[in-house]
């Protein structure tokens, strides 16, 4: 991994979030990175995520959710265009009730598959501008747990293409990325459907030095309600946004560690909802 893969490269921990369902970041970045690819590239990555969501009317109906979940992926490149990425998690929930029963369950969550496509760069300014596509989906991988809440499931149990574009900015030791990318869930277990859903990533990047660099990024999710056997769900849907601050480090050329937080900034979640400061540690490794 190159000084210019520390200058250019986004670690974005992929991050599942609850409800079961949506996502925040672009997913992409943490295999594929954002900068030229070369045919051939293998790139795993391991992403530690440690979470808490709370859900309902504290004292009445409330549920506490808390998650630790680690993603393994495995990204190749297949020409300097197109991007391949496979993303399985491992995850453990508790959920704690208002009237202090617990259910806790570990297993593997549902399969992330995505592309990712070039269309077009500028060779006049020695591709400093490129967009393109993304697109794949989420995998109904996950074993469904009978008497087990939704929301301490590992999955949903359902089939969640999405689509969306990118588009990036690099000169040294600057870069910039935006990316736009919706999802549309098909039902799942125990007749759940989650909200169609919208996650933008704006975000920014300066390297110190060849080792070191610092990122900051806005990502936000606006999602419809979730429904059950087509009963809305209240304390769903709405617009988040978290602002995500994160330190990038290159042990050797070929080795990533980074370390970051997503904090919430925008909450205009409908019902009664809340998700707290998510916490995030990640490792890049190129074959």
């Amino acid at each position: 991994m190159s000084l210019k893969s520390i200058f250019i490269y986004f670690i974005f921990i992929p991050s599942s979030f609850a409800c079961s369902t949506c996502t925040v970041g672009d997913p992409t970045l943490s295999l594929m990175g954002t900068e030229k690819s070369f045919e051939g590239r293998l790139r795993f990555s391991a992403d530690y995520l440690s979470r808490i969501e709370k859900m309902g009317l504290e004292g009445f109906n409330q549920t506490k959710l808390t998650e630790q979940r680690l993603t393994m992926g495995l990204g190749y490149s297949w020409n300097e265009k197109l991007n391949l990425s496979m993303r399985l998690p491992m995850v453990r929930k508790q959920l704690q009730f208002v009237n202090l029963a617990e259910q806790t369950h570990s297993g593997i969550g549902d399969l992330d598959i995505s592309a990712k496509l070039t269309i077009s760069s500028d060779e006049q300014y020695s591709h400093r501008y490129l967009w393109g596509i993304i697109g794949g989906s989420r995998l109904p991988t996950a074993q469904k747990i009978n008497n087990l809440d939704i929301d301490g499931q590992s999955g949903t149990g359902a089939f969640v293409p999405n689509i969306g574009a990118w588009y990036g900015f690099y000169q040294y030791p600057y870069f910039l990325y935006a990316s736009g990318v919706y999802h549309y869930a098909f039902e799942g277990f125990d007749n759940f459907k989650a909200g169609d859903a919208f996650v933008s990533t704006f975000a920014g990047q300066v390297a110190f030095n060849h080792s070191l660099a610092f990122q900051l990024a806005l990502e936000t999710r606006w999602s419809k309600q979730n429904t059950t056997n087509n009963q809305t769900d209240p304390d769903s849907g709405g617009t988040l946004g978290f602002l995500s601050p994160k330190i990038i480090y290159s042990i050797t050329p070929d080795i990533l560690l980074n370390v970051g937080v997503q904090i919430p900034v925008i909450k205009k979640l409908k019902g009664n909802h809340q998700e707290d400061t998510t916490l995030q540690f990640g490792v890049v490794y190129d074959f």
